[in-house]
């Protein structure tokens, strides 16, 4: 009787696929732990952050609902923030309300 072997490699293949990104980021020095969801998720809000229209980016990531894109939309928002809110701060009203009022005061002489 001859053994089906077919089965036992395409699981070793997959599980070799499935270990990929692990072994990936370990060899980069990488220490996290990646997986391919990992890598899906930075693809689509890569995609958003770039522009891309979410209808798109929710058929490419194969999405039956646009309600299941709108997470990754949350999480371009979230990097939105973060990015100004690391910006230094400005005196705001010195820079700007001072010389509004200044000007509303010189069109106020003027009339």
């Amino acid at each position: 009787m001859v053994r089906d072997e077919s089965h036992r490699s395409d699981y070793t293949r997959e599980y070799q696929l499935y270990r990929l990104p692990s072994r990936r980021t370990k060899k980069a020095g990488i220490d996290k732990h990646i997986t391919w969801h990992c890598g899906r998720h930075s693809f689509g809000t890569q995609l958003l952050n770039n522009g891309a229209n979410i209808k798109v980016v929710s058929s490419l990531l194969g999405h039956s609902s646009l309600r299941f894109t709108e997470i990754y939309v949350r999480a371009v928002d979230e990097e939105k923030k973060k990015a100004i809110n690391s910006m230094p701060s400005i005196d705001i009203l010195r820079t700007y309300l001072f010389p509004l009022k200044l000007i509303s005061t010189l069109r106020e002489k003027k009339v």
